[in-house]
């Protein structure tokens, strides 16, 4: 339709401010907490047979065109070579049906100022089995009240342990402790209340997740609620799937070689991200649950066979599926100007014989030196002075990470073990004679020139005991010094 001169800047006008008004709708959605209903659930995860990943992907790291179903089920050039081409931060499983979100703008570089004092909270100390919201709420405030109380700025929270989570997701089913039992609704958004009890305290918040356990309780998928995505995989009848999802020494676990698999863990993020005002993205360290090839022996076959002689070994390609998915993770949080952070085990080496390069697949020397991988890390430095071994002491071990190189910008908060107050470790009576242990490792973790610590975990700094008491006021006169 043609309209007359005089009339056409007016409709362009018009047409401007309703596209400006339909965006501005857009981004309310995605900022405010979701109050999305139960019945989200029902849409969680739908697998669908792919040409070109199946029955395991072929590749290490592979672009997430290959996820989808293609007529030809070509592989990259990134795929046949084992060249590191990592997943888009932007694509949803091959099948996912998803809430529609738009991308935000890209936030200003993360900078993280002074010093790191947090405490963990694990899924189990934020049982909210049988609480009504409010009761959630003052379980809650009473917990973060006695945290800033003793001086610390920082809670990292528990939020999804397994393929679950305590907030109404798109992906995965509620966690059985919001409600108890997998898959319940507990009636409110626990996430959203953890959030704003923090933040009115002045507490920031780092979102913990468990990036590729499903279960340390069962490897039965029946027994997971019947939208887990893991069970989906291992129960639809598609055997192209089978091996998204790996039942393994009594747990069960995402495989860290499907691409589908990194994909709807970089769609977890994202998801927190998108609903909630979360300060840091936290993984743990559980990355591949063990050594042996049999884990993912149907994966790795598939990738060599259609690489040929450009095939990784085994370690390799596994160091490459993890520094794919930490490489994703880390540019999806960095657009948001939310910090990336992974807490791996404490042994380390620089010429890659240390237990997370060889038995986890985590090449933590790499992400610290490199960047890109990671804001920050916060080795678990869980051993005392006299532990038997002396490379596990903590002060070898702490000179040990410290001394390996990091890129600009990169952290090393170190963390502690409150929890071993009170017990023997491998024959060193310590713990249980001693103290003052957490205090003295504050006071050489500052003098070293590490940029601040987290506690493991909120039990225990808390504790009536007497030993832990006496611990967490030493701790506390050096932390206010």
């Amino acid at each position: 339709m043609h309209f007359p001169r005089p009339f056409r800047p007016y409709l362009l006008l018009a047409l401007l401010l309703s596209l400006l008004l339909l965006a501005g709708c857009t981004k309310a959605d995605a900022v405010f907490p979701s109050s999305k209903p139960a019945s989200i659930q029902s849409s969680a995860f739908s697998v669908a047979p792919s040409s070109a990943v199946s029955a395991g992907s072929s590749a290490p790291v592979t672009s997430v065109d290959e996820a989808a179903p293609s007529s030809g089920g070509a592989m990259s050039p990134a795929a046949s070579s084992g060249v590191s081409a990592p997943v888009d931060s932007s694509a949803a499983p091959s099948g996912q049906t998803e809430t529609v979100t738009p991308q935000l703008p890209a936030a200003k570089p993360v900078v993280q100022e002074g010093e790191m004092r947090a405490v963990w909270i694990s899924y189990y100390e934020l049982d909210g089995r049988g609480k009504t919201a409010d009761q959630f709420a003052d379980m809650i405030g009473g917990m973060f009240d006695k945290i800033k109380g003793m001086g610390l700025n920082t809670v990292v929270v528990h939020v999804r342990a397994n393929s679950d989570a305590f907030y109404p997701s798109s992906y995965f089913p509620w966690s059985e402790y919001a409600a108890g039992q997998q898959g319940q609704n507990p009636g409110y958004d626990p996430l959203n209340i953890l959030i704003e009890a923090a933040h009115d305290r002045g507490l920031a918040f780092h979102a913990w997740l468990n990036p590729y356990r499903v279960s340390n309780k069962t490897d039965d998928p029946m027994e997971l609620a019947e939208n887990n995505p893991a069970r989906v995989c291992l129960t639809d009848g598609d055997p192209s799937n089978d091996s998204w999802a790996i039942p393994w020494d009594g747990g069960m676990y995402y495989n860290p070689g499907v691409v589908e698999m990194q994909k709807l863990i970089l769609d977890g993020v994202r998801e927190i991200l998108d609903n909630y005002d979360v300060d840091g993205i936290h993984f743990d360290d559980y990355f591949y649950p063990t050594s042996d090839p049999a884990f993912d022996a149907a994966t790795y076959t598939a990738y060599a066979e259609k690489a040929g002689n450009n095939a990784l070994s085994l370690g390799d390609w596994r160091r490459a599926n993890v520094n794919s998915l930490m490489q994703a993770v880390y540019r999806l949080a960095d657009s948001r100007g939310v910090p990336f952070g992974i807490s791996p085990s404490a042994h380390i080496s620089n010429d890659g014989s240390d237990r997370n390069y060889q038995e986890l697949y985590a090449d933590i020397a790499l992400w610290m030196r490199e960047g890109g991988y990671a804001h920050y890390i916060t080795p678990q430095l869980y051993f005392g002075f006299q532990y038997p071994k002396a490379d596990f002491r903590f002060d070898n071990l702490l000179n040990q990470w410290l001394s390996l190189p990091r890129a600009e910008g990169v952290r090393l908060y170190v963390g502690l073990a409150a929890y071993k107050i009170g017990t023997e470790d491998a024959g060193s009576t310590e713990w249980q004679e001693s103290e003052d242990i957490l205090s003295r490792q504050l006071s050489l973790l500052r003098q070293a020139g590490a940029d601040g610590f987290m506690l493991y975990s909120y039990g225990s700094i808390v504790s009536s005991a007497a030993l832990n008491q006496a611990h967490m006021q030493a701790f506390e006169d050096v932390l206010q010094s």
